[in-house]
């Protein structure tokens, strides 16, 4: 019995053990029976970029806004200027198409993969990579909003007067003039247009101080009185506007995205070309000045260590490929202007390294 068992052990010493072998994917792979396949990831970094248009419209009755309302603010003339207004800088992680794994278990294999995924350090195959990318997006055309002044309308620009006048019509016993009205039609020059909105204005300033000092007659409460003031202030500022202008402002959204490379992160990456006078230009437009982003490795690890996107490891045995990623600081600038700055791990700027499959990593 002793002899069976000491020639059964021996018999499975002497069997050979299978090592654990990592391919890397081509074209032409086949997948034998247990294998899987992982990919390592790579970061994508997006800038949110909000511009915001400011337009600013002379009043038509600018000229009398001293002489009728004692008021010496007001839009002198017509503009419209931009500014970016906020920016934003995110990164997320995404599976990288030139690193795809497949891995061939072996005789001894522990469960390390599973830490590297629950680590985010690889990815499933079942990943999906987020849209298409691009460096520099399109100009977006930014339709142009007019901008109107409601009470210019209300004030009228014809006088119109009830006028009589008599007609010779002939009769049996002799002629008789007879009566007829018509209406004549005036065109008010700029002055009187602007005298009467002033005295609407200063109508409606006093209408608003008689009722919030219970003096009016037909005096409302409640519900009511709230709604006539609101109403009366929006009527003012309509009737001000011809007199001060108006200002009108709209905000945009673009966003960039780029994947960060050995290759790209020597120089600046131009998102955009930014004008104060049209915002978002194209590069051989005057005044445009460049948005770039620029990305700065803050550990960059020797050239012998480094396996960059383009070699990366290729096949290996007993061990699983991995990312370490490297931290980076992100700046945006506006010509010499920095306009936001953002630590953060970038993947495919890290070293590409070995862990052992028999090496047992803890929970």
């Amino acid at each position: 019995m002793w002899c069976l068992l000491l020639g059964a052990f021996l018999t499975a010493c002497q069997q050979p053990l299978i090592p654990t072998r990592v391919l890397r994917v081509t074209e032409d792979q086949e997948l034998s029976e247990g294998s899987f396949v992982y990919v390592l990831p790579r970061t994508v970094v997006r800038v949110s970029l909000e511009i915001t248009r400011h337009t600013e419209r002379r009043g038509p009755f600018r000229d009398y806004t001293e002489q009728f309302l004692n008021i010496s603010e007001g839009i002198e003339e017509d503009k419209t200027w931009w500014e970016i207004s906020n920016l934003q800088i995110e990164t997320r992680q995404e599976i990288d198409p030139q690193q795809y794994y497949v891995v061939e278990p072996g005789t001894s294999m522990e469960s390390n993969y599973l830490a590297l995924s629950r680590a985010g350090l690889v990815l499933t195959a079942e990943e999906e990579v987020a849209g298409e990318l691009g460096t520099i997006h399109p100009v977006p055309r930014m339709p142009e909003t007019p901008l109107f002044f409601p009470g210019q309308a209300i004030v009228p620009a014809q006088d119109v007067t009830l006028e009589w006048s008599y007609t010779i019509e002939e009769t049996d016993s002799g002629f008789v003039r007879v009566p007829f009205s018509y209406e004549k039609v005036r065109w008010k020059d700029t002055e009187e247009m602007a005298l009467e909105a002033a005295d609407f204005i200063i109508r409606i300033r006093e209408r608003r101080v008689d009722l919030l000092d219970g003096m009016a007659e037909d005096y409302p409460d409640g519900k009511a009185l709230q709604l006539l003031l609101e109403e009366m202030d929006r009527a003012e500022k309509e009737y001000l506007a011809l007199f001060t202008g108006k200002t009108l402002k709209e905000t945009f959204t673009v966003e960039y995205d780029v994947i960060p490379t050995t290759a790209s992160i020597q120089t600046a990456t131009i998102l955009c070309w930014f004008s104060e006078e049209k915002g978002l230009v194209n590069e051989n437009e005057p005044g445009g000045v460049p948005v770039a982003l620029d990305i700065r490795p803050e550990t960059l690890p020797p050239p012998l260590e480094h396996f960059g996107e383009e070699t990366g490891i290729q096949d290996t045995t007993d061990c699983l490929v991995y990312r370490i990623p490297d931290v980076a600081r992100l700046r945006v600038t506006n010509g010499k202007q920095t306009l936001a700055l953002k630590r953060a791990l970038i993947y495919q700027l890290g070293k590409t390294v070995c862990l052992p499959v028999k090496l047992r990593m803890g929970e």
